[in-house]
């Protein structure tokens, strides 16, 4: 493609043009001060529309320029010929070779491709090898469906907030939900089982009670008293699944409390642990016993032969 580098006012730029960005806007400060120091190195590609010029690629170092109070600097200028695909083409091949993008930032090249250049699904797949992105294809509606996701919902799976299933699944909930949950995520973070684990609970709690996802999760979000008492996230992760778990599941958590209180009092010992049915539903009970030797194991087995004695054991297990 043949462009003619010009030097341009600054104040011609349009930066509210958003329309080929492909990364995520983001602190432009060390750029600022490597172009302040060795001048810009790579000019922007803009065309022009009317008196303005559109940003095709080079949103960062534009913005730089203007943090630098720039008044002109040297562009790439696009033919007026040049159609939409063909800077959606340049947009992605200049920013896919800069460095890998991000789930959200593929996901907008996808926009690009099935929303600018209105791409059916042949010429989207041909589009893509001619792109050397064929793994996009594979991944082509889900990456549609984040392209879709909210703004607070993108940025959080850019930050890595929350997981792609559980941005999926949270686009699907009401705003005010979605947002509470996202802050959740974002004040306790987690790995992606133990969100998907939380999200299932809340809808369940919310569906059998009646009552607003929102609700069920202002009800459960750690308090000021929490940041007092655990600064540990871990421990505040912990108390919080075990408050949902209380609410979604009452009996097996009554069970376990139940459970917890008596094995206490079984006069267990250090190292040896006692494991009651999965769910509280079968009979098979487990033991865990720790040790780091053939003594150890002779010492742990002496202690459960003395625990078996005791009352408080065999309240703890049936029969």
């Amino acid at each position: 493609m043949h462009t003619a580098i010009e030097h341009v006012a600054l104040d011609r730029v349009d930066f509210n043009d958003h329309t080929f960005q492909v990364r995520t806007p983001g602190p432009v400060g060390p750029l600022a001060r490597a172009i302040g120091q060795m001048g810009l190195l790579n000019e922007p590609f803009v065309r022009a529309r009317g008196t303005c010029l559109q940003i095709v690629s080079g949103f960062h170092r534009m913005r730089a320029c203007r943090d630098l109070a720039w008044e002109t600097l040297p562009v790439k200028l696009l033919p007026s010929s040049t159609d939409t695909l063909g800077m959606v083409r340049l947009a992605i091949t200049e920013n896919v070779f800069h460095r890998p993008l991000d789930i959200v930032e593929q996901a907008r090249c996808m926009g690009m491709l099935v929303g600018h250049c209105k791409l059916n699904q042949k010429a989207l797949q041909a589009e893509l090898n001619h792109l050397n992105q064929k793994k996009w294809w594979g991944m082509r509606n889900k990456l549609i469906a984040v392209d879709g996701l909210s703004p607070d919902l993108k940025a959080a799976l850019g930050a890595d907030i929350v997981g792609l299933p559980v941005a999926l699944e949270l686009a699907q909930w009401e705003d005010e939900a979605a947002r509470g949950m996202v802050n959740l995520f974002r004040r306790l973070p987690m790995g992606l089982n133990r969100q998907r684990e939380l999200v299932t609970w809340i809808k369940e709690i919310a569906l059998r009670d009646k009552c607003t996802l929102a609700r069920v999760i202002d009800d459960n979000r750690p308090r000021g008293s929490d940041d007092r008492q655990a600064g540990d996230r871990g421990v505040q992760t912990r108390r919080l699944r075990d408050r949902l778990f209380a609410r979604r599941y009452p009996r097996r958590a009554k069970a376990q409390a139940d459970f917890d209180a008596k094995a206490s009092k079984a006069h267990l010992g250090p190292g040896i642990r006692l494991i009651p049915p999965a769910n509280f539903e079968a009979h098979q009970y487990r033991m865990e016993l720790g040790f780091q030797s053939r003594h150890e194991l002779r010492k742990r087995v002496t202690q459960l032969q003395k625990a078996m004695t005791h009352t408080n054991f065999n309240d703890l297990i049936p029969g």
